[in-house]
């Protein structure tokens, strides 16, 4: 197994623009801006018959180029109330209410932005009224360039309380970005990262021993377009604020490839998507290991643990995401559940209390998904839960922190409505979620 660096043909990547084939996965770079006039930030519902509506406008555009309805399902609106403005960064975030809601009943929510008198663009979003949902909305992070996604880390124990979360995150390829949100002040602050090469795809995680891992993932060569370089390097850290590293050895052992893994006590446990189904461990002390091979060809994963077992739901175009469940003590897969919400692609994972949680993506269609199901162990069963509110649908950051669940960030493929047109838009919304 080679410990350097092996090229692997990749998928294209989308870039942000306008007309992008929406069959090919979105790969964020920093190309991806949220560089758009206005976007439709979040929908949030407020009380039996109301919700609050968060648009955020780049700086310099002022309200009066866009103009956002709300329709039912009879064509009928519903009045849209403004009610207040912040600036965050190089954005604008206006705030509005939408009246006469009906629990369970979905609505059309349209975003009109105007160009010039003859040039204006419509992204459209469905909502279902759910009143009584728990999510609180978190202060927007004052991101304006490289990715809106990274790799996140909090300085508890696994799954436990912490007092401070970091996401580090690629901003070119000289320059890293870590940002801290502090979960007692509710605030965003933008440090220097340890001196790492930079690079996308990076993994980070602590194990039950305290130590702090980061590295891996991979570069993009300008020189070889549509192609990556992966990288095999891992490297500990002393604290989640340190600067100092220090080398890990050997180098990954693992398959080449984009990553999923998951963490149980001592153990990290990876497995590579789209590639041969080799499963790999990494223990506390630097020992590696080839462990059970996962039961199928995996495509795009998405991961979580509950109750000392480690889940993977395996995205594969034309069938639903298989839930497989790993036993570390008997190194078993068990097939568990199928998802039976929409076949999706590039979904995000989690567990909360005693239940997994696994939704959003992107639908075969291309369209944008936000609903959420529960997974439920005892039971083997899955039920919808809630929806998420934000506007990210994938490449979303997630980490679990004692009883609530910090998710946020990623990116929207807007749908332009009256064309075949989609855009990638970076996010920078932030939310507690606690089941």
């Amino acid at each position: 197994m080679k410990s350097g660096y092996t090229i692997f043909l990749a998928l294209t990547l989308l870039g942000g623009l306008l007309g992008c084939d929406p069959t090919v996965p979105a790969e964020p770079s920093s190309e991806t801006r949220t560089g758009v006039p206005a976007s439709m930030v979040s929908v949030l519902p407020l009380a039996a018959g109301q919700a609050e509506v968060v648009v955020k406008y780049q700086v310099p555009l002022t309200e009066p180029q866009v103009v956002l309805s709300v329709q039912d399902s009879a064509g009928r609106s519903l009045p849209v109330r403004a009610q207040s403005a912040q600036v965050v960064g190089t954005f604008s975030l206006s705030t509005y209410q939408v009246d006469g809601l009906a629990a369970g009943t979905r609505y059309l929510f349209s975003l009109q932005s105007f160009y010039t008198t003859q040039d204006t663009v419509t992204v459209e979003r469905t909502y279902r009224h759910q009143p009584g949902t728990a999510w609180r909305r978190l202060p927007h992070a004052p991101l304006h360039r490289g990715d809106y996604t990274g790799a996140p880390l909090t300085d508890g124990v696994p799954g436990g309380n912490a007092a401070l979360l970091s996401v580090m995150r690629y901003i070119d390829a000289t320059t890293w970005e870590s940002a801290f949100y502090d979960l007692g002040q509710g605030t965003w602050t933008l440090r220097p990262s340890p001196p790492l090469s930079p690079r996308q795809g990076l993994v980070r995680f602590r194990l039950s021993a305290g130590t702090y891992f980061c590295g891996l993932g991979y570069v993009v060569n300008d020189k070889i377009p549509g192609k990556k370089v992966y990288v095999k390097d891992l490297w500990t850290v002393p604290s989640l604020t340190a600067t100092s590293l220090s080398t890990v050895f050997p180098a990954y052992q693992g398959t080449d490839g984009d990553l999923a893994y998951f963490t149980l006590g001592a153990y990290a446990y990876f497995l590579t998507q789209e590639g041969p189904p080799a499963v790999w461990s990494l223990h506390d002390t630097w020992e590696q290991s080839p462990r059970q091979p996962f039961p199928e060809p995996p495509g795009r994963l998405a991961t979580f643990t509950l109750g000392g077992l480690g889940y993977v739901l395996n995205q594969v175009p034309g069938q639903p995401p298989h839930l497989y469940a790993y036993d570390p003590t008997r190194d078993v897969w068990t097939r568990r559940a199928d998802f039976p919400g929409t076949s999706r692609r590039l979904g995000t994972a989690f567990a909360g209390g005693s239940k997994g949680y696994f939704g959003l993506g992107i639908a075969p269609s291309g369209e944008g998904l936000r609903d959420l199901w529960a997974y439920d162990p005892t039971n083997n069963q899955w039920y919808y839960a809630t929806d998420y509110p934000g506007q990210g649908q994938q490449y979303l950051v997630a980490t679990t922190v004692g009883t609530q669940v910090l998710l946020g960030w990623g990116y929207e493929t807007q749908i332009v409505r009256g064309t075949s047109a989609r855009r990638l838009v970076g996010c920078t919304d932030f939310w507690e979620f606690t089941p």
